[in-house]
């Protein structure tokens, strides 16, 4: 198609992947249709989504993010607009799965965008104001003895 030239599979008019409908389901259905057909977490939808960055689309959907982390190829993948997983986490608040992310290896701090030039996770939640991931990403730096930002305080 000649109408979108960013990466990712064009839509096909099939509606939602099972994998992407057991996501919205919730973790069990993620866990039964992966241990039949383990491959599914590999999958790049439209918008060259992969089943992590639909996890970070819904308050359900994020705590299925565990289940994936396994099997997923690259957790720093990016989707047609050039947001990782991780990223979409953060635009949405979505903390548990945030966390899960950044436990597995995942960059609060990688810039977003194809060019790499956009706002990174860290930044992203502090201007959409998504305080329960930007206190994981707290968490998460006073663990390690990372300090906070100066212009920052703890949450």
């Amino acid at each position: 198609e000649e109408h979108n030239p960013l990466p990712g599979p064009v839509y096909a008019g099939g509606g939602y992947t099972p994998l992407s409908k057991a996501i919205r389901t919730g973790p069990e259905a993620v866990a039964t249709l992966l241990a039949a057909e383990p491959e599914l977490a590999w999958e790049v939808s439209t918008g060259g989504a992969t089943p992590l960055h639909v996890c970070g689309m819904s308050p359900r959907g994020q705590h299925s993010t565990p289940l994936l982390l396994d099997g997923a190829r690259n957790i720093e993948a990016r989707d047609a607009w050039g947001y990782t997983a991780l990223q979409r986490h953060a635009t949405n608040d979505l903390a548990s799965g945030a966390r899960a992310l950044i436990e597995a290896g995942a960059s609060h701090t990688m810039p977003s965008g194809l060019e790499g030039k956009g706002e990174s996770a860290r930044q992203l939640a502090r201007r959409l104001r998504c305080y329960g991931v930007l206190r994981a990403f707290q968490q998460y730096e006073l663990a390690h003895g990372n300090p906070l930002p100066d212009d920052e305080i703890e949450l």
